[in-house]
């Protein structure tokens, strides 16, 4: 059963990510509905990296997720703060 609710959690998860991204386009509801969608999405995706990690007895699919989110999340930011740096100097 482990294993299939792994799968469950990860389509949602996924399922929900996708749906996020055509929230974006309604204004003001669709800004609010939008990152949280994403946001839990992407606990439900985790959740089912974690769980196919225990199954297999392998962490370190669980860990490279974690440091792939990570990393993605950290560039984010550096350009976040570049773009805002170069908008503020103009």
């Amino acid at each position: 059963m482990g294993l299939q609710e792994a799968k469950t959690y990860g389509g949602i998860g996924s399922i929900l990510q996708l749906i996020s991204g055509a929230f974006v386009i309604i204004p003001l509801v669709g800004w609010i509905i939008s990152p949280i969608l994403g946001l839990v999405g992407l606990i439900l995706v985790i959740l089912a990296v974690k769980k196919i990690s225990e199954i297999t007895r392998d962490e370190t699919i669980y860990k490279n997720y974690i440091l792939s989110i990570v990393i993605i999340i950290g560039i984010a930011i550096i350009f976040a703060i570049i773009g805002a740096t170069i908008g503020i100097a103009f």
